[in-house]
C-alpha cells in the first residue's frame, strides 16, 4: 500500500480551501460545526474559526444548521451512520476514497484505495524523519 503523508502545510492550505467552499456553498449558512473524532476534530476547529461560528463537542447538539466536518470519507461508514441517526446536517471533508460509499456535500481531494494517508497528527517519529 502506498503511503501519502499529508504534512501540516497542505493540510492547512486545504482546511483554507474548504472553509472557502463552505463560504460560498449554494447561499447555506451554518450555525456551528461539529468534527467527527478523531480525525475530524482538527479541521472543525480551525473551520470553526475561519467561518467565525462555533463548534459543537457533543453530537447530541447536531441539527440541520450544523456542518459535520470529517477528514476523510473512507468507507463512509462514520458519515452514514452519523447521518442516519441525525437526519440532518452538511458534510465537508478534506479527503475521500474514490470507493466510499458516502460522497460528502463538499471535499477536497480524491484517494485511490490502495493509498493510506498519514495525516500530521497520526504522523510517528519515523513518518517526520522521513519527510
Amino acid at each position: 500500500m502506498k503511503k501519502i503523508i499529508y504534512n501540516w502545510s497542505d493540510f492547512i492550505g486545504d482546511t483554507v480551501n474548504l472553509a472557502n467552499k463552505l463560504k460560498n456553498y449554494k447561499g447555506l449558512t451554518f450555525k456551528d460545526v461539529y468534527g467527527i473524532s478523531r480525525g475530524g476534530l482538527i479541521p472543525a476547529v480551525i473551520i470553526s474559526h475561519l467561518l467565525d461560528i462555533p463548534f459543537v463537542r457533543y453530537e447530541n447538539k447536531i441539527n440541520s444548521k450544523t456542518l459535520i466536518i470529517d477528514d476523510i470519507s473512507d468507507s463512509g461508514k462514520t458519515l452514514k451512520k452519523l447521518l442516519k441517526k441525525h437526519k440532518t446536517g452538511m458534510t465537508a471533508t478534506l479527503w475521500i476514497m474514490k470507493e466510499t460509499k458516502y460522497i460528502p456535500d463538499i471535499h477536497i481531494k480524491i484517494k485511490n484505495k490502495d493509498e493510506w494517508i498519514i495525516f500530521p497528527w497520526e504522523m510517528s517519529a519515523k513518518d517526520y524523519k522521513n519527510l
